[in-house]
């Protein structure tokens, strides 16, 4: 039978008739090495104060979609700070001594046994943590729930082998309805000396209703629907919270819950999922698996230069860099758009946004690929043919690799991707702008969830009882 290819324009309109709009966005800033200087001496309130800075790192292997995952390292007083490159507001704080140099930081051969008798009570510790947290947090008073860990240290020759190192001391905040908000805290103090040794700091705005469309109940058959390819059986609705923004800036009401049964992480035998669902919509918005068998990939370097592609290791790209806009603000991508031949173009990996779970593959130069649950792409720098989800479509230009990564026409992202996507040629820049203006998430219904409340009475896609194993 012919295959018929559609213009990518004509498919991209298709799309846009279900494309969800976007809600209020947290705006992303681009933080220079001397921002995050600035950062640590006002943490530090010592604006003389002498910081050694190791760069930008990136906190994950190679990270697919919108990642936001580079931060500064920097140095001071025996401290490591590290500040986000897109917000001063996730911060961390780690004593170099208490992590890497026990001796040093007890100021005596490190011994738990002898320093157990020493360990102060966990009330004291607790309220160091508390002055510690007011003092340095930008909002104490949104965090309303406190909670304390004793962290230990195994010491085989010790017949008690528990050892109250540090006390963790955890600030998280409750939002109306037992919500738990994108915005925490966490102060670890020694159990000794009761100095502070850890600071973690995540700070966000509120961005998104708190009220849910769905019950847990509703989120667990709405993901089981989604993932499984059978009946599965549901374990637990854990928790529902507010997840801090992504890298558009967007946050979203999600149930945490876990179920058993055959899905993408293994066909072939049953595993357990932990899945965030969206509180209005049942999509599913991130998962993954409790055995943790989904490890990190770094696709773009696994296969040789035999094959076309070249391994890390950066050189100067010869191609102009686009600046991007989502909704008229500053959208700082770690690969930002780059005018390729005479066309702008978007790195590949970015189409993986929204289908949690997909990553970009490279098989070769004739085989590129975004796949994973509820996404199929497929790319050919030698051909401007392509295929999404199954239909064969024709792209305006022909793909690129550009320092091993794979670089697609812009065209090519707005027909995945919830956005109308344009390139401004005045002023250098491409706009990513809502698909449509819908009603509020919250005011949609599920289809998913329709569906699946439809099947329940013909006894079809039903999760399973956990003690029969029957529908």
């Amino acid at each position: 039978m012919k295959t018929i290819m559609v213009p990518l324009a004509v498919w991209s309109v298709l799309l846009m008739a279900d494309l969800p709009a976007l809600a209020q966005g947290y705006t992303w800033e681009n933080l220079s090495e001397e921002d995050a200087i600035r950062v640590v001496r006002d943490f530090e309130r010592d604006p003389s104060l002498s910081v050694v800075s190791d760069g930008l790192e990136m906190t994950e292997p190679d990270p697919s979609g919108f990642a936001q995952s580079e931060e500064y390292r920097l140095h001071a007083n025996g401290q490591t700070y590290t500040v986000s490159r897109y917000t001063p507001h996730r911060f961390t704080r780690s004593d170099d001594a208490f992590v890497l140099d026990k001796d040093a930081f007890y100021g005596q051969p490190h011994d738990p046994c002898a320093l157990a008798g020493q360990v102060m009570p966990q009330a004291d510790a607790e309220a160091i943590a508390i002055a510690y947290m007011q003092a340095h947090f930008p909002d104490p008073q949104s965090l309303n729930r406190r909670s304390v860990r004793p962290r230990g240290t195994t010491w085989v020759l010790d017949p008690d082998p528990r050892f109250t190192e540090a006390y963790v001391v955890w600030f998280d905040q409750v939002l109306p309805g037992g919500v738990i908000g994108p915005s925490l805290c966490v102060v670890t103090v020694d159990s000794v000396f009761g100095r502070v040794v850890g600071y973690i700091q995540a700070y966000y705005p509120v961005l998104v209703p708190i009220v849910p469309t769905l019950t847990g109940d509703q989120a667990m058959m709405a993901a089981m629907g989604a993932m499984l390819y059978e009946p599965g059986i549901p374990e637990s609705v854990d928790r529902l919270f507010v997840t801090p923004p992504d890298a558009l800036g967007l946050e979203h009401l999600v149930y945490d819950v876990k179920f058993t049964g055959r899905g993408p992480a293994c066909p072939s035998d049953p595993t357990t999922y932990h899945c965030l669902v969206n509180a209005f919509s049942g999509s599913v918005v991130d998962w993954d698996i409790l055995q943790r068998l989904r490890t990190s990939m770094r696709p773009e370097h696994s296969r040789s230069a035999k094959q076309g592609l070249t391994r890390r290791g950066w050189r100067p790209s010869v191609h102009k860099t686009l600046a991007s806009l989502l909704n008229g603000r500053p959208m700082h991508l770690g690969y930002p758009p780059l005018f390729i031949g005479s066309r702008p173009m978007v790195y590949v990996g970015y189409l993986a946004y929204g289908a949690p779970g997909s990553r970009a593959r490279y098989g070769g130069r004739a085989d590129i690929r975004v796949e994973g649950p509820g996404r199929s792409l497929r790319f050919s720098v030698e051909s401007k043919a392509c295929r999404i989800d199954g239909r064969r479509l024709s792209l305006p230009a022909r793909p690129a690799i550009v320092n091993g990564r794979c670089y697609v026409p812009i065209e090519a992202a707005q027909a995945v991707l919830p956005f109308r996507i344009a390139y401004d040629p005045k002023a250098g820049v491409v706009r990513f702008d809502p698909a449509r203006q819908a009603r509020r998430q919250a005011e949609r219904p599920c289809a998913m969830l329709q569906r699946l409340t439809a099947a329940q009475g013909e006894k079809r896609h039903l999760p399973l009882d956990n003690r029969t194993g029957r529908a």
